[in-house]
């Protein structure tokens, strides 16, 4: 009997001890202090959706477009279903069963800071903008201050194995990219998407401790260049140089910050993706082409047309039975076929093997501004992450926007 209440008596001890070792650890909540100073950023999580199923186990009030009050849930909600009649492009409410219409095209819903929203497996901090588009599906906007925000960037954009230094570069280069971008669309609907289009952005998720220390002990620090914010472009292995900003067709000016630069740290860190192949039939070439709205008859060949001082193709030339163009890169990468899994990147050759291309190349992504496996080998050779940010961002300034 003794023996028993020993063992009883030492289990007590050893969960008391854990919980009051665990009540030291800040949690999701109290990370982020201070917000009051911190900007707010817009991110669309949802797009072109029928109906959503939300939980929410606090109440929180509905606002209207001019942000008027026009339903206070007292109660909270549990997998209930938000929707819209498509009609009259109201959004409604249905819990247990029982239509709640809210008889606007856009609300808001302003959360308790401390509770979470559920949307469907994802979870999510801050408050959530649902609004009818105009294809007549609902789109949702995760609203949040930019520090809670990069939380749920960190786990999509890096790893825990990289080096602190490596990862506070990521998260300074995504704090800026995401203010850039929302003082840029600050009259828009939203601001960035979720995805590799803007920067993959997760929700609440675990977050190891690594990326909570170096966002903290990066807080407020953004990259400035000659017109204020830069759009801090980063991608993740540029396959042994970076590109020029103005290698993007949709960047007009070039500027002297993001250049092309010799980068031999990625290859050194052997991503399993460095090196790639692919090909396409020359039937599906011919077919997104058109599908873009080029006109001609017969895709006859395809060139590389143009390749910058490392190789990476910045333009190809489309032979056709009448007549020929220029295409960009880029664009044929991500628009026309639509292939950014498997065409990873522009530095690549091509080869014409009967009715099929094929290509060949190295790296993944855009290749402007930060490499990603490079900044790890820049911090596995003791650089610190204002000099890999000074190497990748040329000329940047590292400026604290808030404290």
């Amino acid at each position: 009997m003794t023996k028993y209440i020993l063992i009883i008596s030492l289990f007590i001890i050893i969960l008391l001890f854990t919980r009051i070792e665990k009540s030291h650890e800040p949690t999701y909540f109290d990370f982020i202090k201070n917000k009051k100073n911190i900007p707010l950023i817009k991110v669309l999580i949802k797009e072109k959706v029928n109906e959503l199923k939300v939980t929410i186990d606090q109440k929180f009030r509905i606002l209207n477009k001019e942000l008027i009050a026009i339903r206070d849930v007292k109660t909270g909600i549990s997998n209930g279903i938000i929707g819209f009649d498509k009609d009259s492009r109201k959004l409604y409410i249905k819990v247990n069963n029982q239509k709640d219409s809210l008889k606007v095209s856009y609300c808001k819903m302003v959360i308790p800071e401390r509770t979470i929203l559920q949307i469907g497996k994802e979870k999510y901090l801050g408050s959530v903008i649902i609004y009818v588009n105009e294809k007549n599906k609902l789109n949702v906007v995760n609203e949040l201050d930019l520090e809670t925000y990069l939380l749920g960037v960190l786990p999509g954009e890096t790893f825990s194995t990289f080096g602190i230094e490596a990862i506070k570069s990521q998260v300074v280069a995504s704090r800026t990219y995401a203010l850039s971008e929302s003082l840029k669309r600050q009259n828009k609907l939203w601001h960035l998407r979720n995805t590799t289009r803007s920067q993959v952005y997760k929700g609440m998720v675990k977050v190891h401790p690594k990326f909570k220390k170096a966002i903290e002990e990066t807080r407020g620090l953004v990259l400035q260049g000659d017109e204020g914010v830069l759009k801090a472009y980063f991608s993740s292995h540029c396959g042994g140089a970076t590109a020029s900003l103005d290698s993007l067709p949709w960047e007009k000016n070039a500027g002297t910050v993001m250049l092309s630069r010799k980068c031999p740290w990625c290859r050194k860190m052997k991503p399993k993706s460095f090196y790639w192949e692919t090909r396409f039939s020359i039937k599906k070439i011919e077919s997104a082409l058109k599908r873009q709205g080029y006109a001609f008859k017969t895709l006859k060949f395809l060139a590389i047309n143009k390749k910058d001082e490392f190789s990476r193709v910045l333009k190809l030339e489309v032979f056709c039975s009448d007549k020929k163009f220029i295409v960009d890169a880029t664009h044929f990468r991500t628009t026309i076929m639509q292939a950014t899994e498997k065409l990873r990147s522009r530095m690549f050759v091509m080869k014409k093997e009967g009715a099929y291309y094929s290509f060949k190349g190295r790296g993944w992504g855009h290749g402007v501004g930060m490499c990603q496996y490079g900044s790890q080998g820049l911090s596995k050779e003791n650089w610190g992450f204002r000099q890999i940010l000074g190497y990748y961002y040329l000329g940047a300034k590292i400026s604290k926007l808030y404290e």
